[in-house]
This record gives structure tokens, C-alpha cells and sequence, in this order.
């Protein structure tokens, strides 16, 4: 987690939301790639989140994490749908270079019309993702 993930749940926040981090496990197996540290360790990440209420109105954001495995191959409307109503998600905040569905199909921009037919609400964050601490 770094300061714009943080940003993000800043914005779910303003938008009226519960802030909430959407994270996968197991990428690098299914990817067959490397594995690698994550930014923030398992152990940290939850004195972390604490530490971001003052900015998410007092809120501490909660984290969900699924198995990558279990959407890899899902097209973006299906993974939208798997959000709305597997997860109760009720809003999207994203970053400008957040990529979903199989292939990486679709962009940030996709997600309000992919939404609105789940009757969920949506902000396309404009500041892009990066590690920067």
C-alpha cells in the first residue's frame, strides 16, 4: 500500500462511501512470475490503514483481498457483476492506469457504464497510481 491507495480511499470517502482496499493474492503463481515482497507487509497493513483516518474522515479503511485466481479469466462485465453482487460493492474509485477483466481488457473509464447496470455509483480517480511513499 503506498500514498496512492491512499489517495483512493480519500475519494471513496468524499464520495459518501465506507472505504474499502481491493487487493489479490496469489498473482505471481498463477502468472508464473517471481514472487515478490509486497510493498507493505501483512503484518503492518493494518496500523497502516489506522493511520490513514484522519484522512478518510475518520474512518479506518477496511481491506478485502481474493484469490486472483478466481477472476483472471472473468471478462470485464463479469468481474463488474462479481463486484456488484458478490462483494456489495456499491462504488468504484480507481486509478487512471488501473486495468481489469481478461487480458487487462479494460480501463478505468469502462466502469461507469459497466456499473450503472448494477445500479452502483462510480469515480474514476484522475491521479494514477504509483509507489511513491
Amino acid at each position: 500500500m503506498h500514498r496512492g491507495h491512499r489517495s483512493l480511499a480519500e475519494a471513496a470517502t468524499r464520495l459518501g462511501g465506507y472505504p474499502c482496499l481491493l487487493s489479490f493474492w496469489g498473482m505471481a503463481e498463477v502468472l508464473e512470475l517471481p514472487p515478490r515482497a509486497p510493498l507493505t507487509a501483512d503484518a503492518d497493513r493494518a496500523r497502516v490503514l489506522r493511520g490513514w483516518a484522519p484522512h478518510c474522515g475518520g474512518l479506518v479503511p477496511m481491506q478485502r483481498s481474493i484469490p486472483f485466481a478466481a477472476v483472471r479469466e472473468l471478462s470485464p462485465e463479469a468481474f463488474v457483476v462479481a463486484l456488484a453482487e458478490g462483494m456489495a460493492v456499491r462504488g468504484v474509485v480507481a486509478g487512471e492506469n488501473y486495468r481489469f477483466g481478461e487480458g487487462l481488457g479494460r480501463g478505468w473509464e469502462a466502469l461507469p457504464g459497466l456499473l450503472t447496470p448494477c445500479a452502483r455509483a462510480c469515480c474514476a480517480h484522475s491521479q494514477p497510481l504509483s509507489p511513491s511513499p
